[in-house]
């Protein structure tokens, strides 16, 4: 399992590997932060559910996964979770890395937390070897899309998912190569990724 220790200390903000001693703090986390729940689900999550599917969910083995990190970010002053992180190295394609989870504390938006944190992850993940990462963001999420647009990302493809109940949600899958790779090159490696693919 790779070190996170090439992660970033960001100005005194602690980032480990989330775990069963952060149960409690991760569900305090989801009881001040709904919006983005709200906004994915139609709903308030429950905390312990959150938690628990946070600590535990998995990609499907179809895709082929590498090692998943759930990852929190604790302040310095007070060491409550200022941000949470959900990232798989090699996903589909053994370069292709893969975050399924970047939210930061709603209190915390526009502090400029998020792209240092962002830096820093995309920084380690290209020291693991990941030469393109991917995501996909809500269609009904324009300040997520803007975020991800910044930092580089572009769209491949719209796919329609459920979430939450039965509820269908759109979502743009977005990429970002890390070294020279074009989109063509890309989706010969994640076929998944191509609008042509079902």
């Amino acid at each position: 399992m790779p070190s996170l220790a090439l992660l970033p200390q960001l100005y005194g903000w602690r980032i480990s590997e989330a775990g069963e001693a952060d149960r409690a703090d991760l569900m305090q986390f989801c009881r001040d932060n709904p919006g983005y729940d709200v906004l994915v689900n139609g709903e308030v999550s429950q905390p312990e559910i959150w938690a628990e599917e946070f600590l535990t969910e998995l990609p499907p083995e179809a895709f082929h996964p590498g090692p998943t990190y759930k990852l929190v970010v604790r302040k310095p002053h007070d060491a409550s979770i200022a941000a949470i992180l959900d990232v798989t190295l090699g996903l589909i394609d053994p370069r292709v890395g893969h975050i399924g989870l970047f939210q930061v504390a709603e209190a915390l938006h526009g502090t400029g937390l998020a792209p240092a944190l962002y830096g820093a992850l995309e920084r380690w993940m290209a020291a693991r070897g990941m030469e393109a990462l991917r995501l996909g963001v809500l269609t009904t999420n324009p300040r997520g899309a803007a975020f991800w647009d910044r930092q580089g990302y572009k769209p491949t493809r719209q796919r329609a998912t459920e979430m939450g109940a039965g509820r269908t949600v759109l979502i743009d899958v977005l990429y970002k190569p890390l070294v020279a790779l074009t989109l063509e090159a890309y989706l010969a490696r994640v076929p998944r990724d191509d609008p042509a693919a079902p």
